[in-house]
């Protein structure tokens, strides 16, 4: 295994680093996007950790910090935030497509660095695989209900009765006050919307039909987004992708993968995306 630093870009503001393997390398090149505003070794080194194990395995990755990052400089005239995150990751596939001989690409990213793989893939036919960790979520009444359980036994069982009688109380109220002026949206509105969610589905539809491998993951700290296993699944009830992608609900790996076994999980879950994504298209 051999490790670059690396200076990319029109201004050379994007510093990262390359891993490259020791033997026969894969077609398929890895790319390790920034975890929010973190540094690009990840949280609790997880980047780091992840590109060696893939270069051991014979994968190209790189890990590298977006415009105004870390340790990446905003270029002059500089997009919009997130339309720059997604130039720079173009910035770093043009690299190694020019000097390592790559052209299919799969990204991951955690939160910010899943919206980003994402957004990367629904306009770069390059990228081949995505996974997304912690990225979009959407709300199911199954999903409300478990939250609101969960919240009732963190209060004590013992308050149970009264709790249910003020909910009750208001549930009541507000169908009163809606019956003859709107139509009844139960459970509470999510502050995402319908179209929101409709978008999603026709942009992630075309981009598994393009023969991308996606990987959906969610941890337990993100409860009140992604509440139980089948969430994704409920969410979009007869849309084709469901059967397509692979999702994980794994409550015992956190947000920021804090310990060793939770990092042990991730990599595997990493390697079964990526021996998947290297078959033939």
């Amino acid at each position: 295994m051999n490790e670059i630093a690396l200076s990319l870009g029109a201004d050379n503001n994007l510093v990262g680093v390359l891993t490259l393997p020791d033997g026969p390398r894969s077609r398929v090149g890895v790319m390790l996007l920034n975890a929010g505003v973190v540094h690009r070794i990840g949280p609790h080194r997880t980047n780091v950790k992840i590109a060696r194990n893939l270069a051991q395995q014979g994968y190209t990755v790189v890990r590298f910090d977006i415009s105004g990052v870390g340790d990446s400089r905003p270029p002059r005239n500089a997009a919009p935030f997130d339309q720059q995150a997604v130039r720079d990751v173009q910035t770093v596939m043009d690299y190694l497509q020019l000097e390592h001989g790559l052209s299919e690409f799969a990204l991951y990213g955690i939160c910010a660095g899943a919206r980003n793989a994402y957004a990367t893939a629904l306009v770069d036919d390059r990228v081949v695989g995505a996974f997304m960790f912690d990225g979009y979520a959407y709300p199911t009444i199954k999903s409300y209900f478990v939250q609101y359980v969960a919240r009732i036994r963190a209060r004590g069982l013992a308050r149970l009765p009264i709790v249910l009688a003020k909910r009750a109380g208001r549930l009541l109220s507000t169908l009163f006050r809606r019956a003859n002026t709107t139509e009844l949206e139960y459970p509470a509105p999510s502050p995402v919307s319908a179209l929101a969610r409709a978008r999603f589905a026709t942009e992630l539809q075309s981009v598994v039909d393009r023969g991308v491998r996606i990987v959906i993951m969610f941890s337990g700290s993100v409860f009140s987004e992604y509440s139980y296993a089948m969430q994704l699944r409920d969410a979009f009830q007869g849309h084709r992708f469901i059967g397509q992608v692979v999702c994980h609900h794994v409550p015992a790996i956190d947000h920021l993968v804090t310990p060793l076994n939770a990092q042990q999980r991730l990599l595997e879950l990493i390697n079964e995306w990526m021996t998947q994504t290297s078959l033939p298209r």
